[in-house]
Formats: structure tokens, sequence, C-alpha cells
């Protein structure tokens, strides 16, 4: 997933250095967004917004939001028409478009939904093997990423917090394999004695000794009392 955002970002419309005449330097942020060298940066800062020519998804300028009408125009440069009320601004007989996102009709746009439906079928296979407290880590966990992707996507971009979390993922795998061995080759009941204190794992394993084995076998062993 990092791998298809990083496309699109490459294969995003560069930013047109703003340093000219046309442009007011002094207004709040202008020297932030116009470092962006291209809109997909430019767009994941909350304080920039890209204009570029309409229809012409070339090339652009980042510029600064307007602070009451960050939607439809920026605080300088050719989208900041006080007259404009749908982004659209004619500069001397020039129509250009202000976006607070980018044009997404790059080539790679459909790479995200296909990694998308591919990991949903997966995680549909493998949800039936897990058990309660299981699935309450995962949506914890999930919660922690809901609450820090856009901040992640600001300060690491779109890509960078996907390739974080994978690496996240990969760091948390090796431990697992690393610190909790003692789980390979057991059954589900197997691991349930592991965590159990010393006094509860005796006396779960006198109870199965107490029980025939014929009775074990016709119930799978599932069948304690």
């Amino acid at each position: 997933m990092g791998g298809a955002f990083l496309l699109i970002n490459k294969n995003s419309a560069p930013s047109i250095n703003g340093n000219s005449n046309l442009f007011d330097q002094k207004v709040d942020s202008f020297n932030r967004c116009i470092s962006h060298s291209n809109c997909d940066f430019c767009t994941t800062d909350e304080l920039c917004g890209f204009c570029e020519k309409k229809g012409n998804n070339g090339r652009g300028f980042c510029l600064p939001k307007d602070h009451f009408n960050a939607d439809i125009r920026s605080i300088t440069g050719p989208c900041s028409s006080k007259n404009s009320t749908n982004g659209l601004h004619f500069i001397e007989n020039i129509e250009y478009e202000w976006n607070e996102n980018c044009h997404t009709d790059t080539k790679y746009t459909i790479l995200p939904i296909l990694l998308m439906v591919i990991f949903l079928c997966s995680f549909a296979i493998a949800r039936s093997t897990c058990v309660s407290l299981t699935t309450f880590c995962n949506w914890e966990f999930n919660l922690i990423v809901s609450l820090t992707f856009l901040t992640l996507t600001q300060e690491a971009t779109k890509y960078g917090a996907f390739f974080i979390y994978a690496g996240l993922t990969a760091i948390a795998f090796l431990l697992f394999y690393k610190v909790v061995p003692e789980t390979k080759g057991l059954n589900l009941d197997e691991v349930q004695l592991l965590f159990m204190s010393k006094k509860e794992r005796l006396r779960a394993v006198s109870t199965l000794q107490q029980i025939p084995m014929s009775k074990i076998e016709n119930n799978n062993g599932f069948n304690y009392k």
C-alpha cells in the first residue's frame, strides 16, 4: 500500500516556483507551501492548496489557503479572486482551478483499491481463527492507527505512513516469533495451560488424567465433564 501511494506521489503534478511579482510573499505560510515539490505533498499539508490551469493537470502553484474560504481560494496568486464562489478563477482570460485535493487520474490510482480488496479477502479468510481477546487487540490498534493516521500523513507523507505501519508490523512479528516460541506446535488446550497459574495447571492436568481416553477421543478431546 505504501508503494502504491509512493507511485501516485511521484506521478503527481509538479509545483511551479511561486517566487515572482504575481504573489504576495509576506502572507502566512507562503514559504511553507511554496517549498512543496508537487501537488500530493502540497494538498497533504492542511495549510496549502493547489492552483492550476483548468483542464491542465501538468503543473501548478502550491499556495496557502484563504483563512475564511479555504475550499475556493488561496490568499495570494491567480486563485485568490474574491469573486469566485466555486473554486474557478479567471485571470487575463485564463481559467484557474483551486483544489484542496489532487486529481487522482494517474495510472497508479487503481493500485490502492486493488491492494485493499486483496487485504480484505485475506483478512476474511483468517478472521474465523480469531477469538475475542485477539479481536479486542486488533480493534484497539485500529483505533490507534485511526487517531494517528492524519498526523502521520502530514509529518511523514501518505506513503511514509504506510511504510511506518509495515515496519512496526515486521518488528512485532519478529518479537512475537522470538519471545513466544513455547506456543509452537501446541493445540489450543495446551496453549491454555501455559497461561494458567501453577495450581490451576496441576488441577487441569489431574482432571484430564482422570478422564478415560475413549471418552476423550469420542468427544474430540473437548468434553471435560
